[in-house]
């Protein structure tokens, strides 16, 4: 199933709002373990292209948000 995970990202002191498309196998909720790793693999990936690492040195915190099938 295709599934759209929602989260923000506190990047160096910005929030950023996100989100990303993914498949999975569970059900698409955060709860479902398998959904959750393939959500979080899928935020990771986005983040990196948002991320410009100019300095050896950055913080990422990101919050996964919500699990929404895509129709």
């Amino acid at each position: 199933m295709q599934c759209k995970v929602i989260f923000s990202a506190l990047i160096d002191g910005k929030k950023e709002n996100l989100d990303a498309v993914f498949t999975t196998t569970g059900a698409p909720s955060l709860d479902d373990k398998v959904t959750a790793k393939a959500a979080a693999t899928a935020a990771m990936l986005a983040l990196s292209s948002v991320i410009g690492v100019e300095t050896p040195k950055f913080t990422v915190v990101f919050n996964l948000e919500a699990v929404l099938p895509v129709v």
